[in-house]
């Protein structure tokens, strides 16, 4: 299986934990959202995509980056879940250089997307050509590494700053049988 990188333009969020430490959310894939072209083809994930754990854990790092550590799905600093929007996430962001910057990005606006780093291992994926551009949809995948980046690929998607109790809120599953649209938080491009 080959590592590839996908990134979002989601909410990301933060709030003070009770120890003093920040808790950072978002989402590090959302289904149904074209990517940027990413070399001849883009790409979209289905809403009934299924996901793993890459060898039974997954890391959050800044930018796909391991000297960059946030969290990890093992040690219980990473929680990731799904719902009807996409694959989200939450970092207890650690009291380091890397969990201080996030957080500093953040607040200063110049974070604006999420990743996730995975492998689609035979027939996770399916291929078509309409109109002369090549269309990829991922059915499964192996997810790797989550967490915040500069660059999203797929832009249907943003980023922000708000209080934990806000985003939930304003993410809690639709009550009723009409999907919830999201709203911009803060108007962030």
């Amino acid at each position: 299986m080959n590592l590839e990188s996908r990134s979002v333009d989601v909410p990301v969020e933060w709030a003070e934990r009770d120890d003093g430490g920040l808790t950072l959310v978002g989402y590090a894939w959302v289904y149904d959202s074209w990517s940027h072209d990413l070399g001849g083809f883009v790409e979209r994930i289905e809403p009934t995509a299924r996901w793993e754990p890459w060898n039974g854990d997954v890391i959050a790092a800044f930018n796909h980056s391991a000297d960059q550590l946030l969290g990890r799905l093992s040690s219980g600093t990473l929680r990731l879940s799904t719902d009807t929007r996409g694959g989200r996430y939450e970092i207890d962001l650690p009291n380091t250089n890397a969990g201080r910057d996030v957080a500093e990005l953040l607040r200063r606006g110049d974070l604006r997307g999420s990743s996730f780093r995975f492998a689609t291992p035979s027939g996770g994926d399916s291929w078509e050509e309409r109109d002369g551009h090549l269309e990829r949809t991922l059915h499964r995948f192996t997810v790797m590494d989550v967490g915040p980046v500069t660059t999203p690929a797929y832009p249907d998607t943003e980023a922000a700053l708000r209080s934990l109790a806000h985003f939930r809120a304003q993410h809690a599953p639709p009550a009723g049988p009409a999907p919830r649209r999201h709203r911009r938080i803060l108007g962030v491009a």
